[in-house]
């Protein structure tokens, strides 16, 4: 009943003359959550830069839809601009989270964020997927990279046979498979009892989220595989609610949002230490996975960026092109791969 109320008023609502009050939803919660802060800086600095002409009313934690419902929130007007993940939107945003395809990138999350926003400016086809929708997007946000949490030592490439390993995904179980691991799909919030009951023996996810979850109590040892960082968020807004604000406020809003992904890069990289550094104490034993396994890893695993380009070429959108320049941009930004993708045969 609120969403449908919020649909029957103005795209936006203009508090005074030349005063904007922008409808934000999330997907994610407030503060002291990483994804939260990242939308507060982008908040407090929109309103900020305008000198309190555009201000924002938040609904926080999904409030107003749940994930498969945050597209028609959007596209529709409802809101002004929403904090989602187009992940939850399957065959809609077929471009935006192609990272996800690759296995072993790039684990520091300042440098993938900067080089997803050159595919964004380098690509048109990418900034098209927006429009699509009714939307444009002001920022792409970050997730911490991805690890192994472990009831076992796993020290090296033998170690993972057998193990049965928590995720959830397309890509990652096609990356677990060929070491002989038994990838295990598990919504997040059912992984600390799996843990606890030895139905898993090891969860695959970002550590601020595995100590969000309290993983660190039913686990003992931390395995930073390398699987890389991905670009999770999405911070877009109705087209038709950018259109008709004045030209200078557009400005700010694009700016703003640019650098609110540096800005979130930037917290989760400083909280994975922080948070690496809590988990040892209250008992974790780090493993370093030696960078040779990880080497022969990579080169067991299929090539499924090729398999995302190939699908994205069907639909006319340029995947090679894109997989290609992902790996040369994070090539020049210091990432040695460790192995070639997306190789046509």
């Amino acid at each position: 009943l609120l969403v449908l109320g919020l649909a029957m008023v103005l795209p936006f609502a203009a508090a005074a003359a030349d005063k904007y009050t922008l409808r934000m939803h999330s997907y994610a919660p407030p503060p002291p959550a990483a994804s939260g802060v990242g939308l507060k800086f982008f908040m407090d600095e929109v309103t900020k830069r305008t000198k309190g002409r555009v201000n924002f009313q938040v609904f926080w934690s999904g409030a107003l839809a749940p994930p498969k419902g945050q597209l028609h929130l959007i596209q529709s007007g409802a809101v002004d601009v929403q904090k989602t993940c187009t992940l939850y939107f399957p065959g809609k945003f077929l471009i935006s989270h192609f990272e996800y395809s690759f296995p072993f990138g790039p684990v520091d999350p300042v440098l993938v964020s900067r080089a997803k926003r050159r595919i964004f400016e380098e690509f048109q086809a990418k900034r098209d997927e927006y429009k699509k929708f009714n939307t444009i997007m002001l920022a792409n946000h970050i997730c911490a990279y991805y690890q192994l949490l472990s009831r076992v030592p796993i020290n090296n490439l033998q170690d993972l046979k057998g193990l049965k390993i928590a995720m959830i995904g397309r890509w990652f179980g096609k990356w677990l498979e060929p070491v002989g691991v038994v990838p295990v799909i598990t919504p997040a919030g059912d992984r600390y009892v799996n843990l606890q009951s030895g139905l898993i023996d090891a969860d695959l996810l970002w550590l601020d989220l595995q100590y969000a979850l309290s993983l660190y109590e039913v686990t003992k040892y931390i395995v930073p595989v390398g699987f890389g960082s991905y670009v999770a968020e999405d911070v877009m807004m109705n087209l038709d609610s950018f259109k008709k604000m004045p030209a200078d406020i557009q400005k700010i809003l694009l700016e703003v949002g640019k650098e609110s992904e540096d800005a979130q890069a930037m917290l989760l990289k400083k909280r994975h230490d922080e948070v690496n550094e809590k988990m040892q104490k209250a008992g974790l034993k780090p493993i370093e996975f030696p960078d040779k396994d990880r080497t022969k890893w990579a080169a067991q695993c299929p090539d499924t960026p090729a398999v995302w380009a190939a699908e994205m070429e069907k639909e006319k959108l340029p995947g090679w092109d894109i997989a290609k320049r992902w790996q040369e941009i994070t090539a020049e930004m210091g990432y040695k791969w460790p192995r070639k993708w997306a190789v046509k045969k």
